[in-house]
């Protein structure tokens, strides 16, 4: 990921993102924190609880505690509210589509009523990319894992 922004900054003339946002999952903050090394600026990387994959039953996508997050990569920031520990995980349910879908909705919502910048980079899974296409209209595409997928929203407050 590293190397796709480094082109598409410099030959493409693609802006950087402003933000660089992260599921609070291992595998994601370690990619996010790779793909933004030494890139001109210096990047924080925020970790986002909204971000996470589809949750419960498969110990994957379980989160550490905050604290241990902090521990294991003590570069990164804490979006507010950033809980202290893992309460939506459990061992014996998994979060349905229409439960994913809806919380990723909230996520964007969120994002658009409190987000300064125009212009954010978000590292995640493939279950919460698919429920970002689902919440967006986008058509359900897979997700290879390692890629960079493109996803541009545009919202429009209502009543302005």
């Amino acid at each position: 990921m590293k190397a796709f922004w480094e082109l598409a900054t410099t030959r493409d003339k693609i802006p950087l993102p402003e933000r660089f946002l992260s599921s609070p999952l291992t595998r994601c903050l370690q990619t996010a924190i790779l793909s933004t090394r030494g890139l001109a600026k210096k990047v924080n990387v925020e970790v986002s609880e909204g971000l996470r994959e589809v949750y419960g039953i498969h110990t994957c996508d379980r989160t550490k505690s905050r604290i241990d997050i902090q521990s294991t990569f003590p570069s990164v920031e804490f979006e507010t509210g950033f809980p202290a520990s893992d309460s939506l995980w459990l061992p014996d349910q998994r979060e349905s589509h229409d439960h994913a879908t809806e919380r990723l909705r909230a996520w964007l919502a969120r994002r658009f009523l409190s987000e300064e910048n125009a212009f954010i980079s978000a590292t995640t899974h493939s279950g919460a990319i698919r429920a970002l296409y689902r919440a967006t209209g986008h058509p359900d595409i897979w997700v290879a894992r390692g890629s960079v997928t493109p996803l541009l929203v545009r919202a429009k407050r209502l009543g302005t």
